[in-house]
């Protein structure tokens, strides 16, 4: 002992002193690993967000006393990204750093993630609105005649969700009774008839009333035909490959059904820009005092070749 000299034996008491200090702070201060989901906050108009999907979970790391640290569940831990403060898209992913809350007597053990958001601008385009009869009236149901408001309304969504989306319709069982008229939420479907979720009508509702109250007489099922382009674009020829739906179910005054031909025609379509095999949506020309059970449109997809020189 007398060799040792009086600083490194403060130095080594000073060490002690630390290594007891560090030893019982890290057992009265646990640590505990949660693996959580990351939740965007906020809306900007125009601008779809969503998390990447490298940063759909994050690890949260949090300490304190242990039985606070022990009694924590992984509910009370929530990870959340504001993407109200992104105001355009450049095409690239945005870094946002998370807000993380957790319960009192625990704390975040590091900074608050950082994860990537995308962003997309979205695009809009209006939609006739096709009422649905749900179940489909069976021939000879007498089936009023309904009137929709609005008769358009506008679908937003990125380029890629409008183009599958085809319709926007609205499902009405005939035989249950409205008085006064029933708003209906209205949905954006596809080609199929399935809906198209990351598509958003920006309608809450759509009001149906009946305009007709007696009810029709009869039922025809009908084909649909398109008439024939007047115009065809230059160096290609159009055709109409599928009508969907190709057949229609008429209701109305068995007088007027027996005038109606086994054909029913929709408004006629400009192809005369067409370069590539397209579909658009058409409306079928419903004579008066007649209502059609499908809706007011069909989709017609057409067909685009190049022309025989």
């Amino acid at each position: 002992m007398k060799n040792i000299d009086r600083p490194t034996l403060i130095l080594a008491f000073v060490l002690a002193v630390f290594l007891w200090v560090y030893v019982h702070a890290s057992q009265d201060s646990p640590r505990r690993v949660f693996t959580r989901p990351v939740q965007l906050v906020g809306k900007v108009s125009g601008i779809k967000t969503s998390v990447h999907p490298d940063y759909s979970t994050v690890n949260i790391v949090i300490t304190g006393r242990p039985e606070a640290v022990n009694g924590v569940l992984p509910d009370e831990i929530k990870v959340k990204v504001n993407v109200s403060d992104i105001m355009k898209v450049t095409g690239k992913s945005v870094p946002h750093q998370t807000l993380v809350t957790m319960p009192k007597g625990v704390e975040l053990v590091g900074k608050p993630p950082t994860i990537t958001v995308i962003a997309e601008a979205l695009e809009q385009k209006s939609l006739p609105v096709t009422m649905l009869f749900i179940p489909p009236p069976p021939p000879g149901t007498p089936v009023g005649e309904y009137l929709v408001q609005p008769t358009d309304v506008p679908v937003e969504g990125t380029p890629e969700a409008l183009q599958r989306v085809q319709y926007v319709t609205v499902s009405l069982d005939p035989s249950e009774p409205i008085p006064g008229g029933m708003k209906i939420t209205p949905r954006a479907v596809d080609e199929n008839g399935d809906r198209v979720d990351d598509a958003n009508v920006l309608a809450e509702s759509i009001l149906v009333r009946l305009a007709s109250g007696r009810g029709a007489l009869g039922t025809r099922k009908v084909a649909v035909r398109v008439p024939e382009f007047s115009r065809q674009p230059r160096h290609y020829l159009v055709s109409v490959a599928k009508i969907t739906p190709d057949q229609v179910t008429l209701s109305g005054e068995p007088s007027v059904l027996a005038l109606q031909s086994a054909y029913l025609e929709t408004d006629p379509l400009d192809v005369s820009q067409l370069t590539k095999d397209t579909t658009l949506t058409a409306r079928l020309r419903i004579p008066s005092g007649l209502t059609v059970a499908e809706g007011t449109t069909v989709r017609v997809d057409l067909q685009v070749q190049p022309a025989q020189p």
